[in-house]
């Protein structure tokens, strides 16, 4: 037997809320005799295509809905998606000039951001908290639009996607993911 292996995978799709039963006739199926035609579930659409019905749980905990009512072709991230997807926010006061704020996402993630200020006389928690928000929400936000890129784009395995492809400039990560620094390798 091959062994297998882990993916993530991300996809744009489409789903419209639909019962089993609802699916299986629109589709010309018989229902299977161990199958509830009344199970909630998502009629779903893929870029390529292909269509399959998914139950409702499945369905909401691997898939988070854009609120984009924009029209356009592309999806976009706006603010509702971001501030949808957070959890939590807080505040920990590291000295009498610092604190840490901290977003966790609705996936568990948390993003951190260090306020500080020169002097403590000087410093005042709530715009340490809103200037440590407003970074949390922007960092928030990119990787909300990574993940969107990611879905509409794929993955191309020569690493050349996106604007890059059209460039024709490859990047590679030199050094460790730490300090790491991105440089260009050079036209591929």
């Amino acid at each position: 037997m091959r062994k297998s292996s882990n993916y993530i995978g991300v996809k744009l799709i489409k789903g419209t809320p639909m019962t089993r039963g609802e699916y299986n006739k629109q589709r010309g199926l018989d229902i299977p005799k161990d199958e509830d035609p009344a199970d909630d579930g998502y009629f779903v659409e893929y870029p390529d295509g292909y269509v399959s019905w998914c139950p409702k749980v499945q369905f909401e905990t691997a898939n988070y809905k854009l609120n984009d009512e924009s029209g356009r072709d592309r999806p976009v991230i706006n603010k509702d998606d971001v501030e949808l997807f957070v959890s939590e926010a807080g505040i920990s006061p590291i000295t009498d000039k610092a604190a840490t704020i901290t977003l966790l996402t609705i996936t568990g993630h948390e993003i951190h951001h260090t306020a500080t200020c020169a002097h403590a006389d000087d410093y005042d928690a709530d715009i340490a908290c809103n200037i440590g928000y407003a970074h949390n929400m922007e960092k928030l936000s990119g990787h909300l639009q990574f993940m969107l890129d990611w879905a509409i784009n794929g993955i191309e395995n020569d690493g050349l996607t996106g604007p890059n492809k059209e460039k024709g400039t490859k990047l590679k990560l030199a050094g460790s993911l730490v300090g790491g620094i991105v440089e260009k390798a050079g036209k591929v």
